[in-house]
């Protein structure tokens, strides 16, 4: 019998292109032949030999099997350091899932036990190497325990013979001289939340008093403009458009990973319209491109992570850390992921309750991409891996498929199309992405 690939066709731009779901093979494609690809799913084998030379030049390195794939747990330790925060976001999660919590703050106690664990966690999996994430409400509100956790997890590190790292999620308000020094003193890798220009911003990250943040947040990086550091921005309305957040990032922190995504968060809280995305993708891969000459399109951090995908031809089978990390909250209950915490559904144990690690893990350990109904039959999955398992679960997965799938599926065209682009008509360039590509370490655990 003829063997058979799963493929699926696409254009970007008027080039056309077609993909191998199975083997992260990608195709440029005649105009004149793309109908004949067009609503297919599977293409017999001796037809692709046929089709002009694959993109790529490394074969995969996992076939995207179902048979090969690794589940583990990671050393990450998220820390809940307070449900406090000094800001109130007009999107922000927070209040409808940790109302209940209001100013809940962590001491040390709890947080000395939550590193305890995943030091033990480190000797369970046989790993050396530890990340932990102050994450909140405002982590820097309880900036006493972050400088009392970072003390007594380098001392533990280095008493077991392993290393530590530490970032930080934080909407900047409170990255003064002081606070600042102590994270740049322990290299943290920092992650701040601004939304574009003044205006934009102030719109929706303001103060618990109504007054607008950005100026304070600016006042505060002013000094560390050429640090790296990462940036988030959430289009959190049409008022302006993902492209111009981009660029005001990229001009704005020559240094910076930047990310910019649009608000998903159910039908109602979606400030992308079905009919815009396409608009908003192509104006959007536009502003990257013309980036390309300063090379800062590096910089993006949701697309260095697919062309990482992409080189390395390794496909992805779990998309986000839950049920791989744990999470504590002020309370000290476990929970396995950072966006999951105060949803009792989700809790796993106590901190101070008898708990065996085993359970920790296993409790939630989710299936790969290619086992999940909702994602099986899909062509990206090898490269989205299924996205956010709590924003699917809190959307529900028709609202979920309906406007996040079908805009991951068309961020992705739009990344192979930028991937073919710099390989075939930027080969300086693309010299220089391989470069980045193989010499750089992510830090993973931050928030994007």
């Amino acid at each position: 019998m003829e063997l058979s690939r799963e493929l699926h066709c696409f254009s970007v731009y008027d080039e056309y292109f077609v993909f191998i779901a199975d083997t992260l093979n990608l195709y440029k494609i005649n105009p004149t032949i793309a109908p004949y690809f067009f609503g297919k799913s599977k293409l017999p084998v001796n037809l692709i030999r046929r089709l002009p030379g694959d993109i790529f030049v490394h074969p995969p390195k996992n076939q995207c099997s179902r048979d090969n794939q690794v589940y583990s747990s990671s050393n990450s330790l998220s820390l809940y350091v307070t449900y406090d925060c000094n800001m109130a976001c007009s999107y922000c999660f927070e209040k409808d899932y940790h109302s209940q919590f209001k100013k809940r703050s962590m001491d040390f106690e709890t947080a000395r036990k939550a590193v305890d664990l995943i030091f033990r966690i480190s000797d369970w999996n046989e790993r050396e190497e530890i990340e932990i994430n102050f994450f909140g409400g405002e982590p820097l509100l309880n900036m006493k325990v972050i400088k009392q956790v970072v003390e007594y997890a380098i001392n533990k590190a280095r008493n077991k013979n392993k290393s530590v790292g530490f970032t930080i999620s934080t909407n900047g308000t409170l990255l003064n001289f002081k606070n600042m020094d102590f994270l740049k003193k322990y290299n943290f890798g920092i992650l701040v939340s601004i939304d574009g220009p003044e205006d934009i911003h102030n719109k929706h990250r303001k103060f618990l008093s109504g007054s607008g943040t950005f100026k304070v947040i600016m006042d505060n990086l002013k000094d560390y403009k050429d640090d790296t550091f990462f940036i988030r921005a959430t289009q959190g309305d049409k008022s302006i458009s993902m492209a111009e957040q981009l660029n005001y990032l990229l001009n704005t922190f020559p240094a910076a990973s930047v990310h910019v995504e649009p608000l998903f968060w159910g039908e109602k809280a979606s400030c992308i319209d079905r009919k815009d995305v396409e608009k908003e993708l192509s104006d959007f891969f536009k502003a990257v491109i013309s980036n390309i000459p300063k090379q800062s399109y590096i910089r993006i951090r949701g697309i260095f992570h697919y062309f990482s995908i992409l080189y390395f031809r390794n496909p992805s089978y779990w998309s986000c850390a839950f049920g791989k990390m744990i999470a504590v909250d002020p309370d000290g209950n476990i929970y396995p992921c950072q966006s999951a915490v105060g949803e009792r559904k989700y809790l796993i144990s106590n901190i101070n309750d008898d708990y065996d690690i085993n359970d920790i893990f296993l409790k939630y350990q989710t299936a790969p991409v290619q086992y999940l109904p909702f994602c099986k039959n899909c062509w990206a999955r090898f490269l989205c891996a299924g996205g956010c398992y709590i924003a699917k679960d809190r959307m529900g997965e028709e609202i979920y498929k309906k406007y996040h799938c079908e805009y991951k599926k068309r961020l992705i065209e739009y990344i192979l199309y930028l991937y073919w682009m710099l390989k075939e008509n930027k080969p300086s360039d693309f010299i220089k992405l391989k470069e980045k590509l193989k010499n750089t370490v992510h830090r993973s655990n931050l928030s994007i």
